[in-house]
């Protein structure tokens, strides 16, 4: 069975700072640099919610830019919050799952903010034998 370290990982988007990027690559460092070979990073979608600043009636649009299996980048929208009808998401459990060198990017594509995501970042190493066979 694989090693695995839970991290907690949260960005604020606004209209200032509409994009943040999650790139495990940047986060995790080994003692032994072969290691990152081997590396598993999930990045998993808890909870996103609006701040105290959010307008009241506006809707927040929310995506996510990345690569699929194929390597082919894409963009699609993940959750619209409204202040006053929807503030808040919880329990997605969406998992994005990548190497080192990939990166998620969230991006409010409309409205205003700030909008919180909460997100837990899991690293997985695999046992000797299961690098073995990959």
């Amino acid at each position: 069975m694989a090693a695995s370290q839970k991290f907690l990982w949260v960005c604020q988007l606004t209209k200032e700072e509409p994009i943040k990027k999650w790139c495990p690559g940047d986060l995790v460092d080994l003692e032994d640099e072969d290691d990152t070979d081997y590396l598993i990073n999930s990045l998993i979608l808890k909870t996103a919610v609006l701040g105290t600043k959010a307008v009241e009636g506006e809707r927040n649009l929310v995506a996510i830019k990345t690569k699929d299996h194929q390597d082919k980048e894409f963009e699609q929208p993940i959750f619209s919050l409204t202040l006053g009808r929807n503030d808040m998401v919880s329990g997605m459990d969406l998992i994005l799952t990548y190497d080192r060198s990939q990166e998620v990017e969230f991006k409010l594509v409309d409205g205003t903010g700030p909008v919180y995501i909460t997100c837990t970042h899991l690293v997985e190493m695999p046992t000797a034998e299961e690098q073995q066979t990959m």
